[in-house]
């Protein structure tokens, strides 16, 4: 069981299609949490999309996570919500009301230290460093040396976004609580040495 393993979905509108390689990849893997991002749609359509992928996560033990959907999320068995640096609209604190202590509640912080900790403070369980951060050497360095700061310092778990495969060494090394392979790892499997993290 990979523990330490946090997939991220592709953003995904309505693909059925999608749901066997999900499923694989859990069975597979049997990852710690799934990232759910939804392409905007109606919430009929949301709530019966997510119906057909919670059984496919949950079924393995694993936590589906909905990405800047609180209140859908609450309603469709999710176990969690991640709020990217897209979200608008409520702040952390609003959320955090909103969805009691039953439900996890993520957010990303990019690779900002101020940000990660006022989201802790606002009610955040876990902390996602590196959305959206810039990719070249140096600034995967930064990302992963802050990784590696918050991981000593705070208690609160860290999640270290990996943006390609030949980042993964260095970013385990930072010991962050759970690792989540960039979008291209559906494309790119036989690339990714998860070993690493079991």
């Amino acid at each position: 069981m990979t523990e330490s393993l946090y997939l991220s979905t592709p953003v995904l509108y309505r693909e059925a299609g999608f749901l066997p390689r999900l499923s694989q990849c859990v069975a597979d893997y049997t990852p710690a949490a799934v990232l759910l991002r939804l392409a905007d749609d109606s919430e009929k359509n949301l709530c019966d999309f997510i119906a057909q992928v919670c059984p496919v996560v949950q079924g393995t033990g694993s936590a589906l996570i909905l990405e800047d959907r609180p209140a859908l999320a609450q309603g469709t068995g999710c176990d969690g919500v991640h709020l990217s640096s897209a979200f608008t609209g409520r702040t952390i604190k609003d959320v955090r009301r909103l969805l009691g202590d039953s439900i996890q509640l993520g957010v990303a912080a990019g690779i900002s230290r101020d940000v990660a900790m006022c989201a802790g403070e606002d009610g955040a369980d876990y902390i996602l460093f590196g959305e959206d951060a810039p990719q070249s050497a140096a600034a995967i360095k930064e990302t992963q040396q802050l990784i590696s700061w918050w991981s000593m310092m705070m208690e609160l778990p860290a999640v270290a976004l990996v943006p390609a495969p030949r980042s993964l060494a260095g970013f385990v090394a930072a010991q962050p609580d759970f690792i989540m392979p960039g979008t291209n790892f559906w494309e790119q499997q036989e690339e990714w040495n998860l070993s690493s993290l079991v």
